[in-house]
């Protein structure tokens, strides 16, 4: 059975690394069996850390000639349960690939969970929605991350007051607040 966590978020900067770095931790302090994907050839920090941690990583550029079938095959290539996988940060210049993508990450996978991070602002929400709309996934299989170390109160988060926040909840999705979550994170790896 093959799993994979998809960390996203729609620019660079929101915690994308910081929250992915946490999930890799939390796998690795309970024995799961898993490996890396990175694709932030911007700021690859995620698959530095675990190379150098010996973490079986490999590292996928999304803008290279070949996207799709490098990000398969690194996926696919993996012999491991589950596959981290770092998505790139800014201004979503992958989006217009992502349906094909995940299409094809689904004919991999048993199962697709995807962690978006999320700063106060509107923008945040939006690219999650155009994301969503592009791909189609279950949201029961969504968890919204709202970093908060970079805002000053919970309640100035879009995501909050967002319909997409009830539409998630009501799926069984869910959302939580950074870096307040660590005692939340084992229930949805669980």
């Amino acid at each position: 059975m093959r799993k994979i966590y998809m960390v996203s978020g729609n620019k660079g900067g929101c915690g994308k690394s910081f929250f992915c770095l946490s999930l890799i931790q939390h796998l690795k302090m309970t024995g799961q069996n898993f490996s890396v994907v990175e694709t932030d050839d911007g700021n690859p920090d995620v698959g530095l850390a675990c190379t150098s941690d010996g973490i079986p990583t490999k590292t996928v550029d999304l803008l290279g000639e070949e996207p799709l079938s490098d990000l398969i095959n690194a996926v696919d290539g993996m012999d491991t349960e589950i596959v981290v996988i770092n998505a790139a940060g800014g201004d979503n210049r992958t989006l217009d690939r992502i349906t094909v993508f995940y299409e094809a990450l689904s004919e991999i996978a048993d199962e697709i969970r995807v962690f978006w991070v999320v700063l106060s602002e509107q923008a945040g929400v939006i690219a999650l929605q155009e994301y969503l709309d592009a791909t189609k996934i279950n949201l029961g299989k969504v968890t919204v991350i709202m970093n908060l170390l970079l805002t000053k109160y919970v309640e100035n988060f879009a995501f909050l007051r967002s319909p997409l926040r009830d539409e998630i909840l009501k799926a069984g999705g869910s959302d939580m607040v950074m870096p307040l979550m660590s005692r939340q994170l084992a229930d949805f790896i669980r």
